[in-house]
């Protein structure tokens, strides 16, 4: 009888050291399982915040184009309006000089 008690000690003994691997490799699966996902995780939010941030950056240029642009058009024409201007007093400069030089070339 003592034997068959012993025997079913080490028949439960091998059963719960059994039981204790696979719970154990178990929880390591589980373990690697988490850190993959919690790659994949964090993999995707830097995609996303990646996306975002160009989204961001291309709506902030839009914004600024938006707001410079009728600044540029008002300096634009006040460019224009000076070189029209510089263009019709061209000739008069040009005339002062021909006088200075006639003037300097009779004084010589």
């Amino acid at each position: 009888m003592e034997k068959e008690i012993i025997m079913a000690i080490k028949k439960a003994e091998n059963k719960a050291e059994k039981m204790i691997r696979e719970a154990q490799n178990e929880s390591r699966q589980t373990i690697a399982d988490a850190e993959k996902k919690s790659v994949e995780i964090v993999s995707e939010v830097v995609q996303n915040a990646a996306k975002n941030a160009k989204t961001l950056i291309q709506q902030a240029e839009e914004e600024a184009n938006a707001e410079i642009k009728p600044f540029l058009e008002d300096h634009k024409k006040e460019v224009d309006l000076l070189r029209e201007q510089a263009a019709g007093k061209m000739n008069q400069a040009v005339s002062l000089l021909a006088e200075k030089v006639v003037e300097l070339d009779a004084d010589n």
